[in-house]
């Protein structure tokens, strides 16, 4: 479900209590009567937004659902989904299904192709993370871009990864995960 932007353009702008909770109230809604979609992302979204209690518990509202990168500007990117503490820290999570099978090629190349797009989708969380820190320091809802964490939720983990902002380059070598009891350590699995 893409909310209208009009809808809730005041949460960019301020961002309090009330508005948090209705629009986490909306959104889960909408995930939990859609239960027939069976694309595999808006799977793995469903998943997050139905369990973030457990699997993103820093973050227990969550506040946007396929946001525009730019306001307006749909072509530019959309976002998947941005969960809140409701306190001023927010977390732009990328959902992704990797496709491990199928679409012909080889072991290797079948590999390399879910290797490449795993990349892909920790440098658009960082990025689209960075973006979203400065609309919302330039609207004045944060005053630290550290208020905003990126993280990636695929279907080759099980809960979602925490990325440090800082290491958005072409050369992620040490991506840290969050794990759902809150300590953090080096995945290899997400060294690119």
């Amino acid at each position: 479900m893409k909310l209208l932007a009009g809808e809730f353009k005041a949460l960019s702008e301020s961002m309090n209590q009330q508005e948090i909770e209705h629009r986490d109230r909306v959104l889960r809604s909408y995930f939990e009567g859609c239960d027939w979609d069976q694309n595999g992302e808006y799977e793995l979204k469903r998943t997050l937004v139905l369990n973030s209690d457990r699997l993103l518990p820093d973050y227990p509202y969550v506040v946007e659902n396929e946001w525009e990168v730019e306001p307006g500007r749909g072509h530019k990117g959309r976002g998947d989904l941005v969960f809140t503490d409701g306190a001023g820290r927010f977390a732009v999570v990328e959902v992704k299904c990797l496709n491990r099978t199928g679409c012909g090629g080889n072991k290797k190349a079948q590999q390399e192709k879910v290797r490449v797009r795993r990349h892909q989708v920790i440098k658009q969380a960082l990025h689209y993370a960075n973006i979203y820190a400065a609309s919302k320091l330039e609207a004045g809802v944060i005053d630290d871009p550290n208020a905003v964490a990126a993280y990636v939720f695929t279907n080759e983990q099980d809960y979602p990864y925490f990325l440090f902002r800082e290491s958005e380059s072409l050369q992620i070598t040490n991506v840290p995960i969050q794990s759902p009891s809150g300590h953090r350590e080096p995945v290899a699995a997400l060294h690119c």
